[in-house]
């Protein structure tokens, strides 16, 4: 730019306006101090690099309308002398003013004449520019149509792998959701079932005890070597309530509490020999306050209950 307006002409910065000097605020910004003639050098100066940098760029952006220009010149000329030449008074010219008179005798019908052939040759190139163009234009449609497909490929894949994702996602909601809901112990969980078994004939052998059916306890003595009928009788009739309770156990009671106790052996509790008792007796309940009070093989089943969780998982302690 320095070297097309010599160099002692300065420009300003190409950031500020297209008017330097009517811009006050963009003024300020300039690194010199222009006083009198100056700004006019300065403004002619800047102008004219503007207008020489489009007549630059110019023959670019207009070089087609020029060719076209010159085209339609060169064949209307052509077309006009050719058609001139083959006039008689032409030929028959002898010299150059003669043919002079002949060019202008017929010059609006040979002007015409020209100018139709004129025509029919940018018909025929507006032809082949518009052939070319629809080709050209098909050519970016196939290629605009196969980058679609494979973006359409492309996203179908995508949608492919966000769907795995979010079947993903929701089998990992279910499982945090399972988690935050809070645990309900079966009703038949092994401990609720060793608890409930425990009282339930716990309930039931009280019950039995305490029933007022129940005859007088009576055993036989060893103080007592020969009863009277009276006491035979008293003593058959607790034996045969005792044998009935024994018989009750033994149907309704032992295989349930031997079943319980085999399924902590499997979880590997130790049970001792609460499967030979309940196998072999009824168990009792000790009076309350005796040396036996929780020792007893119904105290002990209970005592197992506190070896699962409620899952029936085996807790260590």
């Amino acid at each position: 730019m320095g070297n097309v307006l010599g160099t002692r002409t300065r420009i300003p910065d190409p950031g500020l306006s297209l008017f330097p000097m009517r811009d006050s605020r963009r003024a300020s910004a300039l690194t010199f101090r222009i006083e009198g003639g100056e700004e006019r050098r300065l403004m002619w100066g800047f102008y004219k690099a503007v207008l020489l940098h489009g007549l630059a760029n110019t023959p670019a952006v207009v070089s087609g309308n020029w060719v076209g220009a010159g085209a339609s010149v060169f064949i209307f000329a052509v077309t006009f002398l050719n058609r001139v030449k083959q006039q008689r008074s032409y030929k028959d010219a002898k010299t150059r003013r003669e043919r002079l008179a002949a060019t202008r005798e017929h010059w609006k019908e040979n002007a015409w004449h020209g100018v139709k052939w004129t025509g029919i040759v940018w018909i025929g190139l507006f032809l082949i520019s518009l052939t070319k163009t629809v080709y050209a234009d098909h050519l970016a449609v196939v290629a605009d149509n196969a980058r679609l497909a494979q973006r359409v490929r492309s996203l179908e894949t995508s949608m492919g792998q966000l769907a795995a994702k979010n079947e993903a996602l929701e089998q990992e909601n279910k499982q945090l959701a399972s988690l935050r809901t809070p645990f309900q112990e079966p009703k038949d969980s092994l401990r609720r079932r060793t608890v409930n078994l425990a009282d339930e004939y716990a309930n039931w052998l009280v019950g039995s005890l305490e029933d007022k059916s129940k005859p007088p306890d009576a055993f036989p003595s060893s103080a007592d070597p020969n009863p009277s009928e009276e006491r035979k009788a008293a003593i058959r009739k607790s034996q045969e309530f005792y044998r009935s309770i024994e018989d009750y156990y033994f149907k309704h009671f032992k295989e349930r509490f031997v079943g319980i106790v085999r399924e902590y052996n499997s979880k590997g509790v130790k049970t001792g020999f609460l499967e030979n008792d309940f196998s072999q007796r009824r168990p009792y309940i000790p009076p309350a306050g005796s040396v036996m009070e929780g020792m007893d093989p119904l105290s002990q089943f209970r005592d197992l209950a506190f070896h699962v969780d409620a899952r029936d998982h085996l807790i260590v302690f």
